[in-house]
């Protein structure tokens, strides 16, 4: 996922998708011209998301780590999957292992504009992908000082159900020393509809230096030890700005 930025990209929800081969279009880049999305890579220049399985070594992780290295999610189509009371649906790109166990996977959820991210799944036996977050990254355009704010919100609403999650964002494969981390556990009341209304929401604000051609990525882990990966479905919201745009 491709984001042309100007002053300010913006990867929360699309108010509207036009899918035609890879290609997504929002409504917002109509009105603004500050954003454009594309999928999965191009326009290096520009600066670009995509989506990735990251493995899963942070420090905390000592019972089911996973080596420092990341994969493609592959692109699905439409992917529909239940997630508590409700079925999201949209664009999905699933683990490469698929069609094994497809989890982590992100999702597009047209009809709520939520961008979702699930870690992997399936305890620690074979075939298991529980050690494996679920990525959204950014390739940093232009060396600047950058403002990134936003949040992650759990998305699933059946209460105490699964261990929660862990969140990071850090840049390439640093995950020690993230800009952000923090937790949402099971136990918050969830609108699945609008997750960021419940209270499981984790806000994140910062500004960091970034050199050209860094990778800041954006990951939901199976919580501290990587070992549940059920009823782990994340909403993420994100701003990132110029903090002296020029």
């Amino acid at each position: 996922m491709l984001a042309k930025m100007n002053s300010c990209v913006s990867f929360r929800a699309f108010v509207a998708f036009a899918v035609t081969g890879l290609v997504i279009l929002s409504a917002q880049s109509a009105a603004s011209q500050d954003l454009k999305v594309k999928l999965p890579i191009d326009l290096v220049k520009e600066g670009f998301l995509f989506y990735e399985e990251y493995g899963d070594n942070r420090p905390t992780n000592t019972l089911n780590p996973s080596p420092p290295a990341t994969s493609a999610l592959k692109f699905l189509g439409t992917l529909s999957i239940g997630n508590g009371s409700l079925v999201n649906a949209g664009p999905g790109f699933v683990s490469p292992t698929f069609p094994g166990n497809p989890f982590p996977y992100v999702l597009l959820d047209e009809n709520r504009n939520l961008l979702l991210l699930h870690p992997g799944t399936g305890g620690t036996g074979p075939g298991s992908t529980t050690n494996k977050g679920a990525s959204v990254s950014w390739r940093v355009p232009k060396s600047d000082v950058y403002h990134v704010a936003g949040a992650f919100a759990r998305a699933n609403d059946f209460q105490l159900a699964g261990d929660g999650v862990d969140l990071a964002i850090f840049t390439s494969f640093n995950s020690a020393v993230p800009f952000f981390a923090s937790n949402i556990f099971s136990d918050h009341v969830v609108n699945a509809d609008d997750p960021f209304a419940g209270t499981g929401v984790a806000p994140f604000n910062f500004t960091a230096s970034l050199a050209q051609g860094d990778v800041l990525r954006f990951v939901v882990f199976s919580g501290p030890q990587g070992q549940d990966g059920t009823f782990d479905v994340t909403a993420l919201e994100v701003n990132i700005s110029r903090s002296k745009p020029k």
